[in-house]
């Protein structure tokens, strides 16, 4: 009979659970009051700034994320939006690449010592490595943006003369300097995504004054093309 309180108790508070659950998110999302004011239209990020190319930078080694602006004007490049510090992308490609080396070890583990126990650990940091990569991408390049917000213009510029620039390609190649190694399992399927909407090139980095790779997904092909012309100009 004790047993059979018990479940009962505990059947009645997982349903409680569910119907509040329901109930806060309905008031969240829809307990506003009703109004038919305003409209709803789409604009793409960027499309109020005419003399910019608006594209989507990737998590290279130039260190941007999220979207960005680039300008050609003169004989001079500059590229603007999020940008993460050294550290913290040290401290993103470091956690990728110690949580993959970790799998790999005791997968290998699991085949030397034939315990299959050693699998689980492998799927153990297999999963940390996929967690640590999506909350460091979602996570890291949402900071600078955020201060953009608190403090006014606070978004990085990177300016570089047009005669920097080096090895523009349009479509695969965005996966040089290491990052190939990785980020390895992720490439094609951003190749077949982004197809020749990506562009990338190296360029200098007045922080650490050395050559680095921005790779941007523009939103169209021929976007993608023009731009890459106009930084070709300059070679």
């Amino acid at each position: 009979m004790a047993d059979e309180i018990r479940l009962a108790v505990t059947v009645a508070a997982l349903v409680a659970t569910v119907v509040a659950t329901v109930l806060v998110t309905r008031h969240v999302v829809w307990g506003g009051e009703r109004t038919a004011a305003g409209r709803m239209s789409q604009v793409r990020p960027g499309e109020d700034d005419p003399g910019a190319t608006t594209a989507y930078h990737y998590r290279l080694t130039s260190r941007f994320g999220y979207y960005v602006k680039i300008h050609v004007a003169g004989s001079e490049l500059s590229v603007s939006g999020p940008r993460l510090g050294t550290g913290l992308y040290a401290f993103f490609i470091g956690g990728i690449v110690l949580t993959s080396l970790l799998t790999y070890v005791a997968i290998l583990t699991a085949v030397v010592y034939w315990n299959w126990r050693y699998l689980l650990v492998a799927v153990g940091f297999f999963l940390g490595n996929i967690l640590f990569t999506m909350a460091c991408a979602a996570g890291l390049w949402a900071l600078p943006d955020s201060a953009a917000i608190a403090d006014p213009g606070t978004l990085e510029k990177v300016t570089v003369p047009l005669s920097s620039i080096r090895d523009v390609r349009v479509g695969p190649g965005w996966d040089r300097q290491g990052i190939g190694f990785v980020i390895g399992p992720v490439v094609g399927a951003v190749n077949s995504m982004a197809g020749d909407k990506t562009v990338s090139f190296l360029a200098p980095d007045p922080v650490t004054g050395r050559y680095v790779t921005y790779g941007v997904c523009a939103y169209t092909s021929q976007e993608a093309a023009v731009l890459a012309e106009r930084l070709r100009g300059s070679q």
